[in-house]
């Protein structure tokens, strides 16, 4: 599921309508998949991510905190470097919006 996530959080962070039916839709899967393997870090990073570029700020916070249980020593820059988001100004969205929600 993370791929299929991966590209639906692409093109919802290439969006400007954060609240539209395909930013909706990422949303929907994100919280499926957090749901279904707590413990996948992607999928956490990925459902952070969407909820800070909603500025659903309580709940971005919530899954960085959940994130660093998790794996104590996660980085957004190591994580940044190992992204395969090809298109730039989607991956600084994507990085922007984990440090916004307190990843460091």
């Amino acid at each position: 599921m993370p791929s299929i996530f991966g590209t639906i959080l692409s093109k919802a962070a290439n969006i400007n309508d954060l609240h539209g039916d395909f930013f909706l839709k990422a949303l929907k899967w994100g919280e499926k998949a957090v749901h279904q393997n707590p413990k996948n870090i992607l999928s956490r990073v990925i459902l952070c991510s969407i909820y800070s570029l909603a500025d659903r700020m309580d709940e971005a916070r919530a899954q960085a905190k959940e994130i660093m249980k998790i794996n104590p020593k996660f980085s957004v820059d190591q994580f940044a470097r190992t992204d395969p988001q090809k298109n730039q100004v989607v991956k600084k969205r994507y990085i922007d919006s984990l440090r916004k929600a307190g990843l460091k």
